[in-house]
């Protein structure tokens, strides 16, 4: 290892010279400063908080992405236009230990950088949230809903599969089956109706879900959040909803079983729809086998039935760690990201010039970056799978309509199973919002882009490396 650890010097040594590293490192200062100095958000320190860690963190990985691949890209082509590479591969020293050492000095470089911008974004984490006075509604948000770490809980969906097969036996009976759609569209469009209905309450009615699995009730001053949005349901006229008075829906909560001593019942309020809101309740709502039943009673008088979307329309966020754990977490996989791109970035530049190289690893992290919309722009929606992605575009295709369209869409599947979804702001997004990151996303991650992948493209990269003619001139 102490030939290795001789280009790992080496390495570091000329990055740390090399003009664009420097300019990399300066416009990562100055980022920090800008957001420091800048940072405001809604006003309140809560969401200064969560704008200075969103902007911060998410600017850092760009950056930090941009510099290891220039590096990665860079430092195999210097070596071979300089012909510094004849003098290095003249030594006892194996391609793949050249290789490897390079790896180790972009990688290390980055981590250093990594880990002093987010011990920057930490710290001023602390000294805004001590700013906060106490006592205030600022604080309470600052403490138990941002710098925490919350899992989240959705009411089970019912089972409709019987309801929907009798639903279309009800259809084919009537000859009204669509032939437009296929079978299992017809199947997911019932059952989402199906499912949207239980989510639906009329007017003076109540509806009511029972949660399972949340953890036994606990003494002091921990909280449970109850986080809902509702809308007017697909039945309410164009005319109805104009008149809704400051886009308000009036209704009341119940928490827990009304037979029970540890029932919360809230006073008739108005809240705007199709924006989410957060309602704070005492932890020993839940009862002692881990159900919590909650009732939502629509009292509007203007007759408007309330729908709650089945993605983010009632969830209960409980108290499962603490901010720093999580902040690590998250750390850690936003890395896991930065060490895939350095992989392929070198792996490029073992076969490629600096120009292409630099053009192919940048196209894949930008992809990477899209990820998450392009497989929404491929139809895929929810909790669907891959394979049933999949699955319809293959089928779409051998029915023969729309094959350009069903062609595309399996081209990019492909590709998006190549190229990781690479976007931080998942991972981000929850930290912000003080949800639970857990070991089994970081091992996840982890093994998906470190293990797995940047292992295949560094066995890629050594077989190409080592047999690589470094005697000619590759355009």
């Amino acid at each position: 290892m102490r030939k290795v650890w001789a280009i790992v010097r080496l390495t570091i040594a000329e990055s740390i010279r090399t003009r664009v590293a420097i300019a990399f490192v300066l416009l990562l200062a100055g980022v920090m400063v800008l957001l420091i100095s800048t940072a405001s958000g809604d006003g309140t320190v809560a969401g200064k908080i969560q704008m200075f860690m969103s902007y911060s963190m998410g600017l850092t990985y760009f950056l930090l992405a941009l510099l290891v691949i220039f590096l990665a890209c860079r430092t195999l082509d210097q070596d071979i236009q300089s012909q510094r590479i004849d003098s290095l591969a003249s030594k006892p020293l194996a391609r793949w230990q050249l290789l490897l050492g390079r790896w180790l000095g972009i990688v290390l470089l980055a981590l250093f950088l990594f880990i002093l911008s987010m011990g920057t974004t930490y710290t001023m984490v602390r000294l805004y949230a001590r700013s906060a006075k106490e006592k205030t509604q600022d604080k309470f948000k600052i403490d138990n809903q941002i710098l925490v770490a919350r899992r989240g809980f959705m009411p089970p969906l019912p089972d409709v599969s019987g309801q929907v097969e009798k639903r279309i036996a009800e259809l084919k009976a009537q000859g009204n089956m669509p032939q437009n759609r296929g079978y299992t569209d017809v199947q997911k469009m019932i059952g989402d109706e199906l499912i949207r209905q239980t989510r639906t309450v009329n007017p003076r009615q109540q509806g009511i879900w029972v949660f399972k699995g949340l953890p036994k009730p606990q003494q002091g001053e921990v909280v449970l959040t109850l986080r809902y949005k509702y809308e007017p349901s697909i039945t309410t006229t164009r005319d109805k909803e104009s008149n809704l008075r400051g886009d308000t829906i009036y209704g009341q909560w119940i928490i827990g079983r009304r037979e029970a001593k540890n029932v919360y019942i809230t006073s008739p309020m108005e809240k705007p729809y199709r924006t989410l809101q957060e309602l704070n309740i005492p932890i020993n709502a839940i009862d002692p086998d881990g159900s919590l039943t909650i009732a939502f009673i629509n009292g509007d008088p203007r007759e408007v039935a309330v729908h709650f979307p089945p993605q983010d329309g009632i969830e209960i966020l409980v108290h499962e760690g603490t901010f720093e754990p999580n902040f690590i977490r998250t750390a850690i996989i936003i890395f896991s990201a930065i060490v895939f791109l350095t992989t392929l970035a070198l792996a490029c530049g073992t076969f490629l010039s600096f120009p292409i190289a630099s053009l192919v690893a940048l196209s894949a992290f930008f992809v990477g970056i899209g990820g998450n919309f392009l497989y929404e722009a491929m139809g895929k929606f929810g909790d669907e799978t891959v394979l049933n992605t999949f699955v319809r575009v293959i089928g779409g295709l051998l029915s023969g309509k729309d094959v350009l369209n069903n062609c595309e869409r399996l081209i990019s599947l492909i590709s998006l199973q190549i190229i990781p979804v690479l976007d931080a702001s998942v991972f981000t997004s929850k930290l912000i919002d003080g949800r639970i990151i857990d070991w089994n996303d970081v091992a996840g991650q982890f093994g998906n882009l470190v293990i797995l992948k940047a292992g295949v493209l560094a066995i890629f990269a050594i077989f190409v490396f080592s047999r690589r003619e470094l005697g000619k001139i590759t355009v």
